[in-house]
């Protein structure tokens, strides 16, 4: 009888981690729910030779959004109406989508030190991250992680609609298929309907393939952590809607036109 294969290990007893599974892990770019960033200074990485998304995206974004502004960005991952090539042009024509006329700036004034301020209009002046939304500071912070990233880089995301309105989530979900499609790996986290349809709208337009989505479904039904795994057409409709997965939305307005009582 043939013993059990035995697991990969991420991490070796002793030495480097060197495996492949160790090194996407130690390169994935976290951009947390608890986004922490609320002061005008920000950290900078402890170690010179540490690279973009290195531990967590949030509290080191100013920095590498000050390091990175003026390198050019893949054009898959460029805003549909705005050609503008770099980083700096790219996040502001993001945020501008999602807070009009917001616009973001940083820069390095001290070798331990990023400064980080927004602007919310044309005219408006520069503000630190304590007077801004939290939505502006999250979506800056993922902004950043997912335009700096090479390409096949792994970016987690949780609670990717964390402080926006509906309009901002599905733009962000339309913005986070449009990235995976221009080859950055993406797991996404969310509780929110708008940022699933804005996937579905950008598998619908073409901006990621529906083969390069999937979909999973942690039910609170049945078994304990069971996952359903969905599948997506070319159109962006979800085969075989289970219930419970964002269909509250439809089952509140049922109710309130009357057609279920």
């Amino acid at each position: 009888m043939a013993s059990p294969q035995e697991p990969e290990r991420i991490w070796p007893v002793h030495g480097e981690a060197t495996s492949p599974l160790a090194s996407a892990v130690r390169d994935t770019a976290c951009v947390c729910a608890a986004r922490g960033i609320t002061l005008n200074g920000c950290s900078v990485p402890e170690d010179a030779a540490q690279t973009a998304g290195e531990d967590s995206a949030d509290q080191l974004a100013p920095h590498w959004y000050a390091e990175y502004a003026d390198e050019e960005v893949d054009p898959a991952r460029r805003h549909p109406q705005d050609a503008s090539g770099t980083v700096r042009a790219q996040v502001d024509a993001w945020l501008n989508e999602l807070f009009p006329g917001a616009r973001a700036s940083a820069d390095r004034p001290s070798a331990d030190a990023a400064h980080l301020s927004f602007s919310l209009g044309e005219t408006g002046h520069w503000t630190g991250p304590a007077n801004v939304g939290s939505g502006l500071i999250a979506a800056f912070l993922m902004l950043v992680a997912l335009l700096t990233r090479p390409k096949g880089s792994i970016v987690v995301v949780d609670s990717a609609e964390s402080h926006l309105h509906p309009r901002a989530q599905s733009a962000v979900g339309r913005f986070l298929g449009q990235m995976a499609g221009a080859g950055l790996q993406i797991f996404v986290e969310t509780h929110s309907g708008h940022i699933l349809n804005g996937i579905r709208l950008a598998v619908r337009n073409g901006l990621v393939q529906p083969n390069d989505v999937a979909l999973h479904f942690v039910g609170q039904g049945g078994a304990v952590g069971q996952v359903t795994t969905l599948e997506i057409d070319m159109n962006g409709a979800v085969n075989d809607w289970p219930e419970g997965f964002f269909d509250q939305g439809e089952r509140d307005l049922a109710t309130l036109s009357g057609w279920k009582a």
